[in-house]
């Protein structure tokens, strides 16, 4: 104990110049074995990665030679041996130009521990990570992001976890066109959107285009587009993308423009660096799609997770375009009431909340145009 930790995992009560310093070491003897970050993790200035935890979300701490899993939010149990050694442990602290341990630490399931006294409670005021020395004896980790096919999750040895499961709704997808739920920054930063169709491998996109838009110019029947109603939407022209290509190509006709598919079409997302996610990939979703992503909770959750909740440069707005045509306007749908009564009185999303009059007034509403794409 108070030996420190380098960047090459090896450890020696020596300050050692080739190497850098990344940790303490708290605790010998045990099957996992654990060091102590050399100072307090910090949203602003340090890389943020998934602790494993699952009760506490809070930024880590990141150094060379360490990579997204290593650093873990400790126990109650970790921070009383390093108070136990706190005397040792901030020697090597302070050796090395670290933050030496002192004040209110937070532990995995809420809770706190002082390293002025030693007393416990269910409130810290900051956050000093660590990290695994060794892995759990019997343990297989094989899995990172890069050669799981859909999301690592499980428990975590120097970037690798013990299991890789099948992608769920609610996972957002990144322009490597890999899937992710951790709260990585380095994997937000790649995010493009985030999946709400698994059968039909379906993501909606991070933002909305940034303007309300009409969804035409001018109200007129295209023929080509099956009419759909609020009775029927579920099983009528399901296919968002095949709605869009006719959409696109009525462009110019009785119609006028076909303004919300257009924008939809155009729409351009900046993580994106390949192709399957360039402008002409994504598409106004049909009323079918539209259903299924407002009725599952998960997925605004993790846009809000991320930093995208459905809001727009001109703010809060939840009637949404779809790609479907009554023959005389088209049908939106309203996001928030749905996802308002998810958790609450589960209303009857049909006759609730479709923004369908039968008027000739619907293709000339400005409403929002969130784009979908197929990965």
């Amino acid at each position: 104990i108070g030996d420190i930790l380098y960047d090459d995992f090896t450890t020696s009560p020596n300050i050692i110049s080739t190497t850098k310093p990344i940790g303490v070491v708290i605790t010998t003897g045990r099957d996992v074995n654990y060091a102590i970050a050399l100072q307090n993790a910090s949203s602003t200035s340090t890389t943020q990665v998934y602790a494993n935890s699952t009760s506490v979300t809070a930024p880590n701490y990141t150094t060379q030679g360490t990579i997204l899993g290593d650093w873990e939010i400790p126990t109650i149990d970790l921070l009383q041996v390093a108070y136990y050694n706190k005397d040792k442990v901030n020697d090597t602290i302070n050796r090395v130009g670290g933050m030496v341990l002192t004040g209110s630490y937070m532990a995995t399931n809420k809770g706190s521990l002082s390293m002025s006294d030693g007393s416990t409670s269910t409130s810290g005021t900051a956050l000093r990570t660590v990290i695994k020395l060794n892995p759990p004896a019997g343990m297989s980790y094989e899995y990172t992001y890069e050669n799981c096919d859909g999301v690592v999750e499980g428990g975590i040895y120097h970037g690798k976890f013990t299991k890789c499961r099948p992608v769920q709704v609610g996972d957002y997808l990144t322009t490597d066109k890999k899937f992710a739920i951790h709260l990585d920054k380095s994997l937000i930063n790649k995010a493009v959107g985030v999946v709400f169709d698994t059968e039909k491998r379906l993501a909606v996109a991070r933002t909305a285009h940034s303007e309300l838009v009409p969804w035409s110019s001018n109200n007129c029947d295209i023929p080509e587009l099956e009419n759909c109603t609020r009775e029927n939407y579920k099983t009528c022209a399901t296919d968002g993308r095949a709605n869009t290509n006719i959409l696109l190509a009525a462009d110019g006709g009785c119609a006028g423009e076909m303004i919300a598919a257009k924008a939809a079409n155009e729409y351009e997302d900046k993580n994106c660096t390949a192709e399957f996610c360039q402008k002409g990939k994504w598409f106004l979703p049909s009323m079918s799609e539209l259903y299924s992503r407002f009725n599952v909770y998960q997925i605004e959750k993790t846009l809000k997770k991320i930093g995208y909740e459905n809001t727009t440069s001109y703010g809060w707005y939840y009637y949404e375009w779809s790609s479907n045509d009554t023959g005389n306007g088209a049908l939106a749908a309203d996001s928030n009431s749905s996802i308002a009564s998810i958790d609450k009185t589960k209303k009857d999303w049909e006759t609730e909340y479709i923004r369908y009059d039968g008027t000739t007034e619907n293709w000339y509403y400005y409403m929002q145009v969130r784009p979908v794409l197929a990965y």
